[in-house]
């Protein structure tokens, strides 16, 4: 209603007309109305042309009410980095200075960055807005149906971050996000570890393990794979030499540096591999061999 003419009605006969005036809360309680009954609601609201301080002035009034925190997220009146009105949908972030990665170059239009602005509430601490940052730019890689493709961007973040480390070690390690030399995607638990003094051993080990690799086995990268080791499966003495004993005992080598090994540790409790069962398989299998190449069972041999 024209202002001259509801100057000419008194307060008093608001309420007889149907009159309100327009406050922030009849703003917002409009809006609310609008979005629950309205399917086309944001385009709707696209045809309004409003000024930063009146964009401002809406966000900020919503913002102070934590049950508006669906409408507020919700109005496309939030300004990128580069200059667009959008909503807050998934993968929408507030920029943050301090962390300059981008995905936008691999990932066009994935990630939406909105411009921080001293005088706009953008509730980033009550969670209405997440901001940029490595835990986010993982979140975004690890979401992708092929986050393989995206390999040495995600050794990048995980580089960059101990608070990554932390949060998303069980997620890499489940993820196929690593490429073998073949093109194959695979997860890092399927990188099996061998402890350093059967090194020389391990391509003829992992023959044993049928469905895991070695890191020598992944995609050339310029990033060392090194700093994802404790992504990797450790595989235990005791159960090299259980997997050797079953599958193949010829391969004395490793049966003999294995109990070498146990038997420098003899007076370590951590790490005592010998156990009676252990040594009642190493009794009862043809593991040894004799000069005429004969497979026998060390119970067998007399001493």
């Amino acid at each position: 209603i024209n202002p001259a003419i509801s100057e000419l009605i008194s307060e008093e006969k608001f309420v007889q007309l149907g009159i309100s005036r327009l406050t922030p809360d009849t703003v917002i309680n409009l809006l609310n109305k609008l979005r629950k009954e309205s399917s086309n609601f944001i385009s709707r609201f696209n045809e309004i042309k409003l000024n930063d301080n009146e964009r401002k002035d809406i966000l900020n009034e919503i913002g102070k009410n934590p049950e508006n925190k669906e409408l507020w997220k919700l109005l496309p009146l939030h300004k990128t980095v580069t200059g667009n009105l959008v909503s807050i949908q998934e993968n929408t972030y507030l920029k943050n200075p301090q962390y300059q990665l981008s995905l936008n170059q691999r990932l066009p239009g994935k990630v939406t960055l909105i411009q921080q602005n001293p005088n706009i509430l953008h509730l980033q601490e009550e969670g209405w807005i997440l901001q940029w940052n490595a835990s986010a730019a993982m979140q975004v890689l690890l979401n992708e149906s092929n986050p393989h493709d995206y390999t040495e961007l995600i050794l990048r973040v995980w580089q960059s971050s101990p608070d990554v480390k932390r949060e998303y070690r069980d997620s890499l390690k489940e993820t196929a996000w690593l490429k073998l030399s073949s093109g194959q995607a695979i997860c890092p638990k399927y990188i099996l570890e061998y402890p350093e003094y059967l090194r020389r051993y391990k391509q003829d080990l992992i023959q044993l393990n049928q469905g895991y690799y070695l890191a020598s086995n992944l995609a050339r990268s310029p990033f060392n794979y090194q700093s994802i080791f404790s992504l990797f499966s450790e595989v235990s003495a005791e159960n090299i030499l259980l997997d050797v004993l079953e599958q193949q005992p010829s391969f004395y080598q490793v049966i003999i540096a294995i109990i070498a090994k146990a038997l420098e540790n003899q007076h370590n409790p951590n790490a005592q591999i010998l156990t009676s069962q252990i040594i009642s398989n190493l009794r009862s299998t043809q593991w040894l061999i004799t000069t005429d190449n004969t497979p026998v069972k060390p119970d067998q041999i007399l001493y």
